[in-house]
């Protein structure tokens, strides 16, 4: 299934270009520090389990699985809320939860 083959980069396509990274500690005990960079520098990638995540429509997603399979940004922490959440960018497209988040 599928065809072996090979990609071509074109670096004139290229729209952003890394030149380094920064591991924040992601300990449940360290999540204020999490928070502080999110805050302070911008997104973090976080893995995690979404296997339940295919029927998420919106609000707050309280259950969490423990089999990681996909990657998405932290781009915020509400900790004014009765029950804290963190905001999350998914990559499947606005349509998915409420505009992609």
């Amino acid at each position: 299934a599928g065809v072996t083959g090979t990609c071509a980069s074109d670096s004139s396509k290229y729209v952003v270009k890394t030149t380094g990274y920064t591991s924040v500690s992601s300990s449940a005990s360290d999540e204020s520090t999490m928070a502080t960079y999110v805050s302070s520098t911008g997104p973090l990638s976080v893995c995690v389990d979404a296997s339940e995540w295919s029927s998420y429509t919106g609000g707050v997603l309280s259950t969490c699985g423990t089999s990681v399979d996909h990657c998405v940004q932290a781009v915020g922490i509400d900790t004014t809320s009765s029950t804290p959440y963190w905001k999350v960018r998914n990559s499947w497209g606005t349509s998915w939860g409420e505009s992609g988040f």
